[in-house]
């Protein structure tokens, strides 16, 4: 949901020990109902590895769907691995979001529009139904700006925490920029 930062780190292990030393570190993300964080397991960090791919997030106890979510690759390189990602939010919420968009401007923008040219030219009595479509059109477009800002700055310690996972299970070494762990901002 906006300008993702790559991320590139070495560690001195293999493809296929970076991949068991991951599989082994997270919880395969399985929703169930008999969890406060609504996934089975208790390890830190949900997440998948399938070949040189793998997603990792943080779980949460609360339901962000915008917070920031690892991306990552490994590639061999002469002595080890190459760990390359990026944070973004999950693809279904970009898609959701641009769908929500989309919809926004497409049907309640004109809605908003056509109702303040009925109230200005008179054809239209100021009542419930014109309070509705004068205040549910601004209201959309506020959620839709201020919804994926709200989630990123909730998860804004969550980029941090996963690079330092990362780091750490895999022994990575690497300079990670300090704008690395700031919010990626959500475009609008």
């Amino acid at each position: 949901m906006g300008a993702a930062l790559q991320i590139s780190l070495h560690t001195g292990l293999s493809i296929e020990e970076c991949q068991r030393h991951l599989t082994e570190a997270v919880d395969f993300p399985r929703r169930t109902l008999f969890s406060l964080s609504g996934y089975q397991g208790r390890k830190r960090v949900l997440g998948w590895v399938d070949n040189h791919e793998f997603e990792l997030s943080k779980r949460k106890y609360y339901h962000n769907a915008f917070a920031p979510v690892f991306f990552g690759s490994l590639s061999p390189q002469p002595r080890g691995t190459r760990i390359e990602g990026h944070f973004d939010s999950p693809r279904w919420i970009r898609i959701f979001w641009g769908i929500w968009c989309a919809f926004v401007v497409v049907l309640v923008v004109p809605i908003f529009i056509l109702m303040v040219r009925e109230l200005l030219r008179g054809r239209m009595p100021l009542n419930e139904s014109a309070w509705v479509g004068l205040l549910v059109p601004p209201f959309m477009l506020a959620i839709g700006g201020l919804m994926p800002k709200f989630g990123r700055w909730l998860g804004r310690n969550e980029e941090k925490f996963l690079l330092e996972f990362v780091k750490t299970t895999l022994a990575a070494t690497g300079d990670i920029p300090s704008s690395a762990y700031a919010a990626v901002q959500p475009a609008n």
